[in-house]
């Protein structure tokens, strides 16, 4: 009984003993400002500690990021040409591609193609009847493209030469190339037509003559022109005037 009575009274003078005011005192706005700024030097001290582990999805994010920007800084509405552009079917031409977008390649209505090999390697190739998709690597510069097909019970071979496209340096960039079944004129025809349609042969740089809804360029080149008129050369390609 006297142990209680000790141990209560002990008790008493522990709950009536004043404690120091600072104990429940609210944090002074020196405290605060140091706890915002622990705390602030902690988030950025874990933002640093948590790169090495997430270093391979950030990089693969920069570079992301990189790849956009240099596709809004190269290319715009203005430069890349979406309708088909309209050519005469050969076994051989040349088309302008970049690895940042898929080229669509239509032969003529009926054709049904059978096989397609490329001399470089790519990220896109397939093919449905008479339609080619395309899209090279990224490291693509110039290659060569081969395309079986048949129409009308008869196979043929066409050969496209494949370069990649410069903005500044070249025309549009044709995402459509479509070839119909007509007659591709040679140089010589192409000038003599522009000459009848003009009365005089070229005299800009660039010239353009549409013939059976065909566009050609006809550029005036003392350097690489291949067909000589007077004391100029000239060259012929299918390009559109932008």
């Amino acid at each position: 009984m006297r142990n209680i009575l000790l141990f209560f009274s002990v008790y008493g003078l522990c709950l009536g003993a004043e404690l120091p005011n600072s104990t429940f005192a609210p944090p002074t706005p020196q405290e605060e400002a140091q706890n915002q700024q622990t705390g602030h030097d902690l988030r950025i001290k874990k933002f640093f500690l948590d790169i090495p582990k997430n270093k391979d999805l950030a990089k693969e994010a920069i570079e992301k990021d990189k790849e956009s920007r240099e596709i809004l800084d190269r290319f715009d509405d203005v430069i890349i040409n979406s309708k088909p552009e309209i050519r005469a079917i050969s076994s051989q031409d040349s088309i302008l591609i970049h690895p940042y977008f898929t080229t669509t390649i239509l032969l003529p209505q009926g054709s049904e193609i059978s096989y397609v090999d490329s001399s470089g390697e790519s990220e896109v190739i397939k093919f449905d009847q008479n339609a080619l998709m395309f899209r090279p690597k990224k490291s693509f510069e110039i290659a060569n493209l081969s395309i079986l097909y048949s129409r009308d019970k008869q196979n043929y071979v066409m050969n496209i030469l494949l370069n990649r496209y410069h903005r500044g340096k070249d025309n549009q960039l044709n995402l459509i190339v479509s070839y119909v079944d007509k007659p591709k004129l040679s140089p010589l025809e192409v000038l003599y037509t522009y000459f009848k349609e003009n009365g005089e042969y070229p005299n800009n740089e660039f010239s353009y003559i549409k013939i059976d809804d065909i566009y050609y360029r006809i550029v005036l080149d003392d350097k690489n022109g291949y067909v000589n008129i007077g004391n100029k050369k000239y060259r012929v390609d299918n390009r559109k005037p932008y």
